[in-house]
């Protein structure tokens, strides 16, 4: 408050103007008045001097439908439900020794598509050092890095914001028995929803990493404006355009609804749903989209079950773990794709110690900088990579305590994000006064909310300033490598040509050599009316056999084909349809 008015400001991005408008109109004569902010604060006043004014059962409902206003906070007991997607039952019933979480978890890593991401690209396809990241590895230590941060923010949440009445639900639901007993449930759980979250959020990427995807998307754009296709394709894509919008979040929730074999909690599917949308909206705050509309029931069923509530139609707030999971992974590719380089000699060892010691020491006030020699920054920062230099570690050991160390900055920093924009992020009240959006109005994660933070502050963190130095060199010496780019080039070249194939062969179906690409694709992914149009070639076209509504499917099912293969599959796939490779038979 100040002199004259009392103030009240709160989070509200999605109150319409119009809104606003009508309600200055309804509080104005009785001496309330509401403003609303860029960047989706809203303001209450009133005036100070005049309690009676407002003491009216008329001012008394205005104020409660003011209060109404303010987000709600999300549950944590309906956070981690413990309901299976597929069973539409709580596994949490059953008397087993693990959870329902760490049964995900297991479901996760016996399940085969985990397994191909051993042969799929995390950034440099083709690589033969054996020190170089797969998605396989790449997942493993992003679920490990997401674990530790989970059981630190699910500690602070408890103490903090989880109320009585959600205490006893998680107590009933998972047989804790007491409060002590509970919390650590509690931490346990939401340590494994986080760590499963982390083993998935890959797992629908097609081969060949980023390459890969674009490869698709942009032929798919090819192939709708050829003379060849752009009838039929367009058609469908007038239908339901996502089926030509490959988006490797989104295939990983498809994936995962259509393997039988995978059946996990609603929880951790919403912790790992990145961006919280469908595609059709072009106006949110997420810059891709996380579902297709075939999986649309499903998505609805896990955030409603999860108490995540909506933003706009077919758009919801994010489940407040996600934030774990996307720091964890950012965590991770930012580091260790960067030593990937340094192994593979394309960023030199100076430049590594240089930059990750200024993760370490990003100010005189950290851990590290307390305990290193000097007077400035710059004078710790040299003293502490002349003592690592002249250790006897190699070069591996000594990377692998510098990672660590700066890991565990990067966890801390992550973690500083999260307690200091608790109430917004459990709200789901996202804008860019508490830099939850950033300049552009799109979502935040932890470390760049972070960054923009510190950047307010009066004493220097220059966290900021070596995240981009990071990515900097990872950009320039790393993935625009030349030899980087020509081997993505070939992974371009090879879904690429793939998808070709494929389409071509769907509109010449009378032709033999479209029944033997055709024959490639396992059955599975084949609709019946295409596999008897083959056997007896009596059809020149799928339109000819399937209708539209099937020939998307079609189109879902070749993506789900091409986006499953593993990199070398893909390669000995088009080396085998191009003639370049024959299979030796003997």
């Amino acid at each position: 408050s100040d002199s004259k008015y009392k103030l009240f400001t709160f989070p509200n991005p999605n109150l319409e103007a119009s809104k606003i408008e009508e309600m200055k109109i309804q509080l104005k004569p009785k001496g309330i008045f509401i403003n609303s902010f860029k960047g989706g604060n809203i303001q209450i006043s009133w005036f100070a001097n005049e309690p009676s004014k407002y003491q009216s059962a008329e001012s008394v409902e205005l104020f409660n439908q003011i209060i109404d206003l303010i987000p709600a906070p999300m549950s944590w007991a309906k956070l981690i439900s413990p309901i299976k997607s597929k069973s539409e039952k709580s596994a949490a019933d059953n008397e087993s020794i693990r959870s329902v979480f760490e049964h995900d978890i297991s479901r996760i890593v016996y399940s085969a598509p985990f397994k191909k991401l051993q042969n799929k690209t995390q950034v440099i396809p083709f690589s033969d050092n054996d020190l170089v990241h797969n998605r396989l590895t790449h997942s493993i230590e992003v679920a490990s890095v997401g674990r530790k941060m989970a059981r630190i923010i699910a500690d602070y949440a408890w103490e903090t914001d989880v109320y009585p009445d959600d205490r006893e639900e998680i107590i009933n639901t998972f047989k804790c028995g007491e409060y002590n007993t509970a919390k650590e449930v509690f931490i346990n759980n939401v340590a494994d929803i986080v760590s499963a979250a982390c083993l998935i959020h890959d797992i629908g990427n097609p081969p060949y990493g980023h390459q890969g995807e674009e490869a698709l998307k942009e032929t798919y754009e090819e192939l709708l404006t050829s003379p060849a296709y752009s009838a039929t394709l367009g058609k469908l894509a007038k239908l339901q355009p996502d089926i030509f919008k490959i988006e490797g979040n989104a295939q990983t929730i498809r994936l995962l609804a259509q393997n039988n074999n995978i059946d996990l909690s609603y929880a951790t599917l919403a912790a790992s749903i990145k961006y919280p949308r469908i595609y059709a909206n072009d106006n949110s705050i997420y810059k891709k989209f996380n579902i297709y509309a075939s999986e649309l029931e499903l998505f609805n069923q896990v955030m409603n079950n999860c108490g995540v509530p909506t933003i706009g139609e077919n758009e919801y707030s994010r489940h407040p773990l996600v934030y774990v999971v996307e720091a964890a992974d950012d965590i991770c590719y930012g580091l260790f794709d960067f030593e990937d380089f340094v192994h593979l000699g394309f960023i030199t060892e100076e430049t590594y110690f240089d930059t990750l010691i200024e993760f370490i020491m990003p100010n005189l006030n950290s851990p590290m900088a307390k305990k290193t020699k000097g007077e400035t920054i710059e004078e710790k920062r040299a003293n502490y990579k002349q003592k690592n230099l002249s250790s006897r570690l190699n070069f591996t050991d000594l990377t692998s305590k510098l990672r660590s160390e700066a890991m565990n900055q990067m966890i801390s920093n992550a973690v500083y994000a999260f307690k200091q924009n608790y109430e917004p992020i459990i709200r789901g009240a996202y804008n860019k006064g508490n830099h939850l959006l950033n300049a552009k109005g799109k979502i935040n994660g932890f470390l760049d909310i972070y960054a923009q933070m510190m950047s307010q502050k009066p004493f220097e963190d220059t966290f900021g300033n070596s995240n981009d130095k990071l990515k900097s060199h990872s950009v320039n010496s790393g993935y625009n490598n030349i030899n980087v780019l020509k081997n993505s080039l070939g992974g371009y070249e090879v879904m690429s040509e793939l998808l070709k194939t494929y389409i071509t062969a769907l509109h010449n179906l009378h032709k033999l050599k479209s029944q033997m690409v055709l024959c490639t694709i396992d059955e599975e992914y084949l609709f019946e009316e295409i596999k008897t149009a083959l056997r007896k070639r009596n059809a020149s076209s799928w339109v000819d056999v399937l209708s539209e509504e099937q020939q998307i499917e079609q189109i879902r099912l070749l993506n789900d084909y091409l986006t499953g293969l593993t990199d070398n599959a893909a390669l000995k796939l088009f080396r085998h349809i191009k003639g370049h490779e024959q299979i030796t038979l003997s």
